[in-house]
């Protein structure tokens, strides 16, 4: 697979992480705060339960981790492919002066 397509992949799967780390990031943000403040949240919202957000959080983390794993790694390569793009090329001229 050649470097410029696996830099296409790695965009489009680092941007999908993105929006869904947004969704996800929110929703335990939220969850969180009724874990933290639960009789404040349980005064002004009665329809929240602290149970449903313990395990709703509980449930969401494994997938928070996944995609800030797949970020990190997908955010890496796009942070070297430049590197590897000029190195690529050099040898290719290399090559053609040869």
């Amino acid at each position: 697979m050649s470097i410029e397509k696996l830099d296409r992949i790695a965009r489009t799967t680092h941007r999908l992480c993105v929006i869904l780390m947004f969704v996800l990031g929110m929703t335990m943000a939220y969850t969180g705060m009724v874990m933290k403040f639960t009789v404040f949240i349980l005064t002004y919202v009665p329809f929240l339960y602290f149970g449903n957000a313990r395990t709703l959080h509980n449930f969401l983390s494994p997938f928070f981790g996944v995609l800030l794993v797949t970020m990190m790694i997908t955010g890496g390569y796009m942070y070297i492919y430049p590197w590897l793009l000029r190195r690529k090329l050099k040898r290719r001229t290399e090559n053609r002066t040869n």
